[in-house]
């Protein structure tokens, strides 16, 4: 079997198997008269058509050939972003040149960590390919709109709006939700596990491959108990976030190379954000919230985090919302600071009893419980 043939096989088994597994919860079309599921398709994101756009430039020969070096690539692409960040300007692929760099950066990345993963044995590998295929692209992700009830701090659904929404718009649909009785929160997001997975425009190498190794993470957990579990539990959700957190921050950190393209880039918009302790402020933010829904006091927890989200505003860290969505989303990375969550310390103590990160992917992949999970921790 030649390698043209095994590699456009290993695609289409990948396209139908991975590009259902969006780490999203879907809605049927717009049933009865609920007006949020009814707006909220008006702004449904496209997946299907962005999925054949993304892969005919991903496969066409006319993209990604560039007569560069591999550090000149990365220097000019992030520098690009840099420019484009700086002035507002929508980063997307305005002409074939730009275009092209964007190709050439994703195939530099790709054959770094590509490399890392076969010395290191990091992943499955199918005729020596690696499966699944690490594709991606950097481009703006979908909004994710997100639903939690008011009286608890849960993912109750999510969906993908479209990339171009404006203020107006997600705090009208956010009003629709408020209407309805439920907390909304929208936002985008660093990443999505779609096939490609979408990879939010990078300021620097390291960040690149934090963000492509996260969400190929998702692809490989896909096929395992641990990724088919993802929804099965609040608990489930956070464990596959927060391993995709600890094994994509541990192995960028590894690859990185002490290069110009690597130097992470300040803006003048940058906020510290451990200034004021904000990972502490926030935890402490969702202590309380949680323990006041438990006591039905729903009116008082959301008068107090909107305080503190005006406290946070007025000493220059700018959150838009911060509602129990928000909490709910972000609370699925243990490893952050909105999670209250032990799952991120029992992680670390798997891995830190662990040969190599393989072994522990190994280890963490056939859980397919949140009791295993424990069992797993408990285990010497």
């Amino acid at each position: 079997m030649n390698f043209l043939f095994r590699k456009k096989m290993m695609t289409s088994v990948a396209m139908t198997a991975v590009a259902t597994m969006i780490i999203i919860v879907p809605w049927d079309n717009p049933r009865g008269n609920d007006p949020l599921e009814i707006m909220a398709q008006h702004q449904q994101f496209s997946l299907p058509s962005w999925t054949i756009r993304a892969l005919s430039q991903k496969f066409s020969p006319i993209y990604g050939t560039i007569g560069l070096s591999d550090e000149n690539v990365l220097d000019s692409y992030f520098n690009l972003i840099k420019q484009k960040t700086t002035s507002n300007q929508n980063i997307g692929d305005s002409s074939t040149d730009i275009q092209t760099l964007r190709i050439a950066a994703e195939n530099i990345i790709a054959r770094k960590i590509m490399k890392y993963f076969k010395n290191n044995s990091v992943g499955t590998y199918v005729f020596g390919d690696l499966f699944p295929p690490l594709l991606f692209k950097f481009e703006e992700p979908p909004y994710v709109l997100i639903i939690s009830p008011r009286n608890s701090i849960e993912i109750q659904k999510t969906k993908l709006l479209k990339q171009d929404l404006d203020l107006s718009q997600i705090e009208h649909l956010e009003k629709i939700g408020a209407d309805q009785n439920l907390s909304v929160f929208i936002t985008r997001v660093g990443g999505i596990a779609t096939f490609p997975s979408f990879i939010a425009p990078p300021m620097n190498l390291h960040q690149a491959m934090t963000l492509v190794i996260h969400e190929w993470v998702h692809h490989y957990l896909f096929f395992q108990p641990l990724g088919k579990n993802y929804w099965a539990s609040p608990e489930m959700t956070t464990l596959n976030e927060s391993a995709a957190d600890l094994i994509s921050h541990e192995i960028a950190a590894l690859i990185q190379p002490k290069t110009s393209a690597t130097t992470p880039i300040q803006t003048t918009t940058r906020v510290d954000y451990n200034r004021m302790n904000v990972p502490r402020i926030l935890r402490q933010t969702r202590l309380k919230t949680e323990n006041l829904l438990a006591e039905s006091r729903i009116e008082e927890a959301e008068a107090f985090m909107e305080k503190q989200r005006q406290f946070l505003n007025a000493n220059g860290v700018p959150i838009r919302k911060l509602n129990q969505a928000f909490f709910a989303f972000n609370g699925s990375y243990a490893m952050g600071p909105e999670s209250t969550s032990p799952i991120g310390r029992e992680l670390l103590m798997i891995r830190n009893k662990s040969d190599s990160i393989a072994d522990f992917l190994e280890k963490i992949r056939g859980v397919d419980s949140i009791e295993n999970f424990n069992q797993l921790v408990e285990a010497k």
